[in-house]
This record gives structure tokens, C-alpha cells and sequence, in this order.
């Protein structure tokens, strides 16, 4: 599969390749040079890429070749002349998203010269030639060659060459070199047959780490070549709770593309042992060494268990340091969830009910200590309850398995459809078109519901629920690392955002006098509560929007304006047909059918809409990781939904203007959008892969392969940096 795919790269790219072509040879320089270590003789072959530029490991990974190095004695026949490991490879991210292993800049090959070779090659011309295959937009195939002759225990070279290294710096590589070492005793290794005809899946695990000393820019396990196996990409998660890394790889059987075939064993039981080789990154470790293991058979069964286990696990991200997931940091994360809370109080979506709520303290002006903290500790209570039910519902579903992100609620048109009759309702109470009245005889309309402790725990509630479309500073890193992590941290983190949220009440509870510069209560509260009912309009159309863009059904909009109308008439009319109960019961009657005919027609699963509702330009695609993965050059993309005023206010500033429309044209830099409006797993994935729990969020990948987060504000500066 791997030569298809490089193949048919190749032939892509021949037209290209005859351009340079001429420039193979030049595009790595060559050097040779000698060195003698505790008393043994060694040869040095050094290559050094130009700038950009990298060659291929043993094992190439999914395209490109692998350098070779070969001695030749005077009659052309190959030297067998003892090699040494080759140096520590790096990972690619090729065009397409292959993933390659090699070398960039300076890399230097080693190879011992033996009693044997020195007797046999003494005073001997030899001729030492690299082949090569250099990439970078494109794949241009290059060699060199040195001529030396064998003098003693040296190669004296008998050209000049312009590739000098240090020996200080040879000493270093050479040190460098990976070692065989035994199989760490808390490392298991395990293969097993695949879930997709005759393969294989090869599974391991590494116990008692920590995560923090992982060093994620290089695989765990990185497998040399070993026939039959085609080794794929590895994949690697976190236990936090064990402290245990799992990785695993999947294996195509390339058994049958050997001469002679190789079939497939049916049994589990290979003909000969296969010897396999894997450098391992062990956390900790200051050098990478290498493994040999020698699989003689294979489970027929347990994918499937291993599969569902997986899913219950964080995944590591290449690239990233996992300090996140470190028990020894939480800490840290629960800081910035206090302060991401703290900071929820000045974001748009939550403002209407902070408004209220304050509208509330000052009512309580004149009233103890004691009785203003109580009201301040209902309403907190309320904050954290919430919190406290999502974080269950967010550790139920990744129990099952799903993926789950920061304003998931919002992705329900059901909960998005209550949240507006809700919020209606609400602003009529503030307008003064009705009022509750409680058990306990007290009013709940015309603003007294700030007074009752029901009604603070229930502003509570409120506030939770709509903060959660809106993304803070601090807070994202907070909710990212909840929900890639164990259940006691999602408790954690929700407990200590609740309090963040609840903050300014705590204090002011704590310290009524913080408060005293606010007016007293008198007749202009009247107007002040108006105007905050004007505020929860505003709210209910922004939630309208999002309610419109999760339903797809004619005449949906002008039904759902015929509901409101009949929700108005059922507060406002009541009071001019005080004698007349049976046309009072008709006005409450219609919109409670009304509403009961909007759960039955349109809130059925599958009714919802599964278009894109992001107002894209001409000039934005649809995202998806493969596409952006597969587009050549740069990409910028846009993590929004209709529900996130963080987002509408980025693209108002940044997004939507002309100056970074030109700026991406300027760049060439294709854009993208990722719509989370509605449930979307891929886009849910992707966030958590990059220990993030919801939009906005803004990414870059690079024309080299490399995939920047960029934050969740956005600014032309911030691209050009990465650029």
C-alpha cells in the first residue's frame, strides 16, 4: 500500500522533479571523516540537507526511500563493513497527511572498521557512496561519492569535500546513537489480528509514567522495517488515573507482495518466529533507544474490547506537552477555571442575568449581613448545582464512549426550543405582564423574584446556562483539559468554574459595604427593569437564530412567531377577562398545544437540519481534517458556531474585514470554516485531540504539514507569527 501511494506521488511530481534534477546531488552535501573511540576505529559519514530539506529513515514511514551508504573496493564490488545504528530520525507530516520519519540539516552515519576489514582493505583504494532521496514540495533522488583508501586504521580521503563536523560534535552524535536495550520490565507488548480482513494490530503499554516527562514530538514505539509488516501510523492515549500510556499501530500483512508469498497464518500462529525492532521514547529518558521483540503468534480476538476501552482514554497529541493531563499540575487548571468563571461575568451571553441579579443586591442594600450572604449563597448554590449536572451528563457520555464539548446543550434544538419560551416568558415577567405567586404567598413577578431564595438558586441556574455558549480567557485551557481527562477532574474543574462564576456574589455577600457606591432603591428601578427585559429579548432572538438554524422544516420560523404570539396573548389578555374563566383556560390552552405540536412535529430525531448554518462567504470552505490536511500550502480555520458571540464577535473584528481578506489572498492561504453549530463528532474529535472543549478556536496548518492552535481570539498578527 505504502509503495502505491509513494508511486503514484512520484509519478505526480515527475514534471517537477526534472527541474532539479540536476540539483540532487547538490541539494545534500557529503563529508567523510574519522574517529576513534575507547580504542576502536570508526567512520563518520555525514550529510547535510540544505535548508527545507530532509531525507528518509530505515523505515521511510508512509512515501519516500531510505538513504543508503555503501562501500565499494576498487573492482565496484560492495565492502560488508560493519554498521552502526543509524542516528534518532524525525516525523514529517508530508502533503496528504503521510507520515514520514527522517532527517533534516546535519545527520551522520557511523561504521566500525574491524581487524578484519583492515587486514583484507590495508592500504586499499575504496570508493564510500550515499544515495539519497531528498524532499520537500517535491522529491528529487541525489548521490555522492568520496574516494578514500584505507591507511592503518584510517580512510584518508582523496578528494577534498566541503562537509567538515566538529569532533566535539561527532563525539555527541555518536553518543547519541541508539543502544539495544532489554524490554523495560513495566512495558507489555501485544499483537493481535485486526478487525479488517488479514491484518494485524499491534498494541502496547507502558505503566507507571508520567505524562509531563513524555516527549510527544517523537513516537512512543517507532518500528524498523520487518517483513511482512507494513507498519501505519501509531496512535497513543493517556490512563491518568493508572498512569499508563497505551499505544497502538495497525499492521497491514504484506506477506503477499513477498517472493515467495507469505499467506496470511488463519491460526494465529506464524511458520518462523518474526524478529521485530522498535526505537522506544521512554518518558524520562535522556536518550532513545531501540528494542528487539520476536512475535511468534497473534490473538484472534479482542480488538473490539481494546476499541471500546480506548475510547474511554485521552488521546496525546503529537507535537504537544502533556503537562495537561499531569496530576501534579491540576492545580494550575483549576486556577484558570476560577478565573474563567470569574471572567464569564463580563461575557454578552451571561450579562442579562448578572443585570438581574444585581437588581437584586440592590434591593438587598439595607438588609444584615447575614440575610444578603444567604441570598448571595442560594444564588451560588444554584451555579455550582448546575455545573455539578453537567459535569455528570459530560461523564456519562464519555463513558459511552462519545465525545462531548463546552456548550453541547446548545446543539440540542429541544433545549435551545425551552431556553426561548423560558427566556419569552421571562422578559414578559420583567415588563410586568403577570406575576407568580409562591406556596408561601410571596410574589415572584414584578421583580420580586430576586427575593425569594428559590429565585436567586434559580438565577443561579440561569447564569450556567447561559454562560456556557460563551469561551473566556483561562477558560478554555481549564475545559480542554476536563474533558480529555479522569472524572474526579471534570468534578474539579465544573466545581471551581460554578465558583468562579459565582464569585462577585461570594465577596459581596461576604462584604455588603462593597456595594454601597450602587443608588438605593426607588421609582427609577421601575425603568431600570424594563430596560433589563429589553435585554432578555435581545437573548431570546439570539437564541431564536440558533433555534432556526438547528431545524430544517418549512414554515418553521412563521409557526414559531404564531407560538410566541399566543405565549404573549396567554399572559397579557387574562387580566381583561378576569369573569370569564373559560376563555382564560382557551389562551393558556393554545400555546401549551401549540408547544406540545412543536416537540411532536419537529423534534423528532432526524427532523433537525443537516446543513452547514455558518453564514459562509464565497471565499470559505467547509472544513474537514482531511481536506485540510490534503490542501497544499497554508490554511487558516475557523472553529464557530451560531450560538457563540465570542465567534460573531471575532469575525466582526477580524474575520469579516478586508484588510485580513486581503491579507489571506496576500499569503495564499485558503480558509476554511468548522461549523459546531450542531452536533458534529469530527469537529467534537478534533477539539478534544487538541485539548480543547469548544469554539471559538482558530487553527493554522502550514505548508510544511504543521498544525498550529492559534487561540481563541484571532488577529493578523498572530498568523503571521506562525507564518
Amino acid at each position: 500500500m505504502k509503495l502505491r501511494l509513494f508511486s503514484l506521488l512520484f509519478i505526480l511530481n515527475t514534471f517537477f522533479a526534472f527541474a532539479y534534477a540536476s540539483q540532487g546531488d547538490e541539494l545534500v552535501d557529503m563529508g567523510i571523516q574519522n574517529l576513534n573511540i575507547e580504542g576502536k576505529s570508526y567512520v563518520a559519514v555525514s550529510l547535510k540537507n540544505q535548508a527545507g530539506w530532509h531525507t528518509y529513515w530505515k523505515n521511510p514511514g508512509d512515501a519516500g526511500l531510505p538513504t543508503k551508504i555503501t562501500f565499494f573496493d576498487e573492482q565496484k564490488n560492495p565492502i560488508l563493513i560493519k554498521e552502526l545504528e543509524w542516528p534518532l530520525p524525525h516525523k514529517y507530516l508530508e502533503e496528504g497527511g503521510l507520515l514520514t520519519f527522517g532527517y533534516a540539516d546535519l545527520h551522520t552515519f557511523f561504521f566500525e572498521i574491524t581487524e578484519d576489514i583492515r587486514t583484507k582493505y590495508q592500504n586499499k583504494n575504496m570508493t564510500v557512496q550515499g544515495q539519497w532521496l531528498v524532499c520537500k514540495d517535491i522529491c528529487v533522488p541525489g548521490k555522492g561519492e568520496i574516494k578514500v583508501q584505507l591507511v592503518d586504521k584510517e580512510l584518508l580521503v582523496k578528494q577534498k569535500t566541503e562537509l567538515e563536523v566538529s569532533t566535539s560534535d561527532l563525539v555527541s552524535a555518536f553518543n547519541k546513537i541508539p543502544k539495544l536495550i532489554e524490554k523495560p520490565a513495566n512495558f507489555e507488548l501485544y499483537l493481535m489480528k485486526s478487525l479488517e480482513g488479514n491484518n494485524l494490530l499491534l498494541h502496547y503499554t507502558l505503566k507507571n509514567v508520567t505524562l509531563s516527562q513524555y516527549d510527544t514530538s517523537m513516537n512512543l514505539l517507532t518500528p524498523f522495517p520487518a517483513v511482512p509488516f507494513g507498519y501505519k501510523h501509531e496512535k497513543v492515549l493517556y490512563d491518568a488515573d493508572e498512569k499508563t500510556l497505551y499505544g497502538v499501530i495497525n499492521v497491514d500483512w504484506d506477506g503477499q507482495l513477498q517472493e515467495p508469498e507469505i499467506p496470511f497464518p488463519a491460526n494465529g500462529v506464524f511458520t518462523k518466529p518474526i524478529m521485530a525492532k522498535f526505537l522506544i521514547n521512554l518518558p524520562g529518558s535522556k536518550n532513545v533507544n531501540y528494542i528487539e521483540h520476536s512475535f511468534t503468534d497473534f490473538s484472534l480476538v479482542g480488538q473490539e474490547t481494546l476499541d471500546n476501552f480506548l475510547k474511554t482514554l485521552s488521546e496525546v497529541i503529537p507535537g504537544s506537552h502533556a503537562e495537561n493531563n499531569d496530576a501534579k499540575s491540576i492545580w494550575t487548571y483549576l486556577l484558570f477555571a476560577l478565573l474563567g468563571g470569574f471572567i464569564l461575568n463580563l461575557m454578552p451571553c451571561v450579562l442579562p442575568v448578572i443585570s438581574l441579579k444585581l437588581f437584586g443586591l440592590i434591593k438587598h442594600q439595607q438588609m444584615p449581613r447575614a440575610k444578603v450572604l444567604k441570598h448571595n449563597l442560594s444564588y451560588t448554590f444554584g451555579t455550582i448545582a448546575t455545573f455539578w449536572l453537567m459535569a455528570i451528563i459530560v461523564m456519562l457520555i464519555k463513558s459511552s464512549g462519545d465525545e462531548i464539548g463546552w456548550g453541547f446543550q446548545l446543539q440540542s434544538p429541544i433545549f435551545v426550543f425551552v431556553m426561548v419560551l423560558f427566556l419569552f416568558i421571562l422578559s414578559l415577567n420583567l415588563f410586568g405582564l403577570f406575576e407568580f405567586k409562591t406556596p408561601g404567598g410571596n410574589s415572584l413577578g414584578n421583580l420580586k423574584l430576586q427575593e425569594g431564595f428559590i429565585g436567586d438558586f434559580m438565577a443561579g441556574v440561569l447564569a450556567t446556562v447561559l454562560s456556557t455558549p460563551c469561551s473566556a480567557p483561562f477558560l478554555g485551557t481549564a475545559l480542554g483539559f476536563a474533558f480529555t481527562t479522569t472524572s474526579t477532574n471534570i468534578f474539579l474543574i465544573f466545581t471551581f468554574v460554578g465558583i468562579g462564576l459565582s464569585l462577585p456574589f461570594l465577596i459581596t455577600g461576604a462584604f455588603p459595604q462593597l456595594i454601597s457606591f450602587l443608588p438605593r432603591p426607588g421609582a427609577w428601578m421601575d425603568t431600570l427593569k424594563k430596560f433589563l427585559g429589553l435585554t432578555m429579548l435581545i437573548t431570546v432572538a439570539w437564541l431564536y437564530d440558533v433555534l432556526l438554524s438547528l431545524v430544517d422544516a418549512p414554515f418553521f420560523n412563521l409557526q414559531l412567531n404564531v407560538l410566541f404570539i399566543f405565549v404573549f396573548s396567554a399572559f397579557y389578555f387574562p387580566k381583561y377577562f378576569k369573569k370569564n374563566s373559560i376563555l382564560r383556560i382557551i389562551l393558556i390552552l393554545i400555546p401549551l398545544v401549540l408547544t406540545t405540536l412543536f416537540f411532536s412535529s419537529y423534534f423528532k430525531t432526524g427532523n433537525t437540519s443537516d446543513k452547514k448554518t455558518t453564514e459562509q462567504k464565497a471565499h470559505w470552505q467547509n472544513w474537514s481534517e482531511q481536506a485540510m490536511l490534503a490542501q497544499p500550502g497554508n490554511v487558516f480555520v475557523d472553529f464557530t458556531a451560531k450560538w457563540c458571540l465570542t465567534c460573531k464577535v471575532n469575525k466582526k473584528l477580524v474575520l469579516d474585514t478586508q484588510a485580513f481578506l486581503e491579507f489571506a489572498q496576500k499569503e495564499s492561504i485558503t480558509l476554511m470554516q468548522a461549523d459546531w453549530t450542531k452536533r458534529d463528532d469530527n469537529i467534537t474529535q478534533f477539539l478534544n485531540k487538541h485539548k480543547l472543549a469548544g469554539v471559538p478556536a482558530y487553527f493554522l496548518k502550514t505548508a510544511d504539514g504543521n498544525v498550529f492552535f492559534l487561540g481563541e481570539t484571532i488577529s493578523i498578527a498572530k498568523i503571521q507569527e506562525k507564518l
